[in-house]
């Protein structure tokens, strides 16, 4: 009766699993499937039991329990929508987008900043920031960052009363326009940084 209302598309897979368990005089059983109720609807369920076996080492029955994780499952599947929906828009917009952990080290690199900075996300993730900042800004710049972080949670311009600068992956110093925002996390504070090539811009000024 209890193979009735494990959903087709499921119950392959899921008598396999306890068949493979008893070929291997596993004692422990668990799965996740659907489940179809006796009002037909399908709910999402963490099953587990211990298989039990006679003396002759045959399987007799399994004891266990059964827990309904519908609602965890939506919401995964809600949070990987939205997940999907937000790397979309990371790797669509003009600006260069990265963020960096408490030790500077970059975590995010989208399209633009590939673009714009001329190496790929790969190359960069786990590494300094610094790289792209020219050696006579960098002790400054690692001070302003830090102090930024530990005082405000509010997106600001990274505004100073000279020109900021930033650095190719080829050594070229270019001018920019730059805002940072912070969100903490479990790990730890991670800071969001976006940056605007303004080479053209400047060219014009002058």
């Amino acid at each position: 009766s209890w193979t009735e209302h494990v959903h087709h598309d499921d119950k392959e897979r899921v008598l396999q699993s306890i068949s493979h368990c008893i070929d291997n005089g596993c004692s422990f059983w668990s799965a996740e499937y659907r489940f179809v109720k006796a009002d037909g609807s399908i709910a999402h369920v963490f099953d587990r039991g211990n298989i039990v076996f006679d003396t002759n080492r045959e399987a007799i029955r399994i004891v266990g329990a059964m827990q309904d994780i519908t609602e965890r499952k939506h919401f995964q599947e809600e949070l990987q929508r939205s997940e999907s929906r937000l790397n979309t828009i990371f790797e669509s917009v003009m600006d260069a987008m990265i963020t960096v952990d408490d030790e500077m080290k970059i975590v995010l690199f989208n399209a633009a900043a590939e673009r714009i900075f001329g190496c790929s996300a790969a190359d960069v993730l786990g590494k300094s920031l610094d790289q792209f900042v020219p050696p006579h800004y960098r002790w400054g710049h690692t001070i302003s960052m830090r102090e930024y972080g530990s005082t405000s949670n509010e997106t600001r311009q990274m505004g100073y009363s000279h020109d900021v600068w930033a650095l190719r992956a080829n050594g070229q110093e270019f001018p920019i326009e730059a805002s940072i925002s912070t969100v903490a996390t479990e790990s730890g504070k991670l800071y969001n940084v976006v940056v605007r090539d303004t080479t053209e811009k400047k060219k014009a000024a002058e």
